[in-house]
């Protein structure tokens, strides 16, 4: 069984009009995230259709294609290899299947086209290559990502952050900044760090207040013992809410980065082992200044290959260095400190 390849094309053809459509991102809710600027893309360009999103089982819980005006369905796919293609299987038959991340176990869904393209982007920024994957021209035109939080959400996220402060995320993918973890985690910024950016941002006379995902990285954040408010927990959409209540943000390359840039808050971003120019953020205004040390020859390791358990280039990111940042982005915007 499976499709032949005549079935699969590098880009979508200019005479399919298609009634019912599936993207797919499998991945992590920042990758999901990222992908929303393709979803708009594709609802533009046929209005009328059907616009289903396949996503990992933990991105659709964390709500981050809640409300989105783009989409017919969510729907979610299991991490297992053999669930997940009997999940393909279980699918209805559609007229366009896009998958952004290409996985031969898409090839098994009923499709009349599937798009399995080629990347060519002008710019190496995700966005753009997930957008000229699906055949789109990355031209001028700027399509910011989505998230729509409720007005409850919206309320919510007033109410605890009544003024702006600067928020600070140190954390990475479930790793929590009082160890040392391996592959992408080397992106964590260490708890010394953080308490002391905490002190020299307080010093220079900014409101701050943290902000973690897991349990874990809240207990994390709570054992440092400074008198800040921890927020954790809730849906994407509600970190969207609270986020966009910040005069700036600074965090590691993470998902709750994009959440930042998707709501235009100014952010600082701390980048060590990833690439800025891949993983960058992504917002309209551009109000972001990328924090790295270029003189390391291991950096970017992207997490692997590489023999290291102390995180050497995220040390570039001191107090003084993070300061100057917040103020050059804050004075910029035109806010108040506090």
């Amino acid at each position: 069984m499976g499709w032949s390849a005549s079935k699969i094309n590098d880009r979508i053809p200019e005479d399919l009009r298609p009634r019912s459509i599936l993207v797919i991102r499998d991945s992590r809710v920042g990758d999901v995230l990222l992908a929303t600027p393709s979803i708009r893309r594709i609802r533009d360009r046929y209005p009328e259709a059907d616009l289903d999103v396949l996503i990992s089982r933990y991105a659709k819980r964390s709500g981050v294609l809640a409300r989105n005006p783009c989409i017919t369905r969510v729907l979610s796919c299991p991490r297992n290899r053999l669930l997940k293609w009997l999940r393909c299987l279980l699918l209805p038959r559609y007229d366009l299947v896009i998958p952004i991340r290409r996985r031969k176990v898409f090839h098994w869904i009923r499709a009349a086209c599937i798009v399995n393209g080629k990347s060519s982007p002008r710019s190496p920024h995700v966005v753009h290559q997930s957008e000229s994957l699906l055949g789109f021209d990355v031209d001028d035109r700027f399509v910011p990502m989505e998230l729509h939080p409720s007005q409850e959400e919206t309320a919510r996220a007033t109410r605890e952050l009544p003024s702006p402060v600067v928020g600070i995320y140190p954390s990475c993918h479930g790793s929590t900044i009082s160890r040392a973890d391996p592959a992408s985690s080397r992106r964590v910024w260490r708890a010394e760090a953080v308490k002391a950016a905490v002190r020299g941002l307080e010093n220079a006379g900014y409101d701050t207040a943290l902000f973690g995902g897991s349990e874990a990285e809240g207990q994390a954040l709570c054992d440092l013992n400074l008198d800040v408010p921890v927020f954790q927990g809730g849906s994407i959409t509600l970190a969207a809410a609270r986020l966009a209540r910040l005069s700036a943000f600074v965090t590691v390359d993470t998902g709750p980065m994009h959440v930042a840039a998707a709501v235009d808050v100014p952010i600082v971003a701390l980048y060590g082992p990833t690439v800025p120019e891949v993983t960058g953020p992504y917002s309209r205004s551009g109000r972001n200044v990328i924090l790295r040390d270029d003189t390391l020859p291991c950096s970017p390791c992207r997490g692997k290959k590489v023999d290291c358990r102390d995180n050497v280039c995220m040390t570039y990111h001191t107090p003084e260095r993070i300061v100057s940042a917040v103020e050059s982005l804050i004075k910029q915007a035109g806010k108040p400190l506090s």
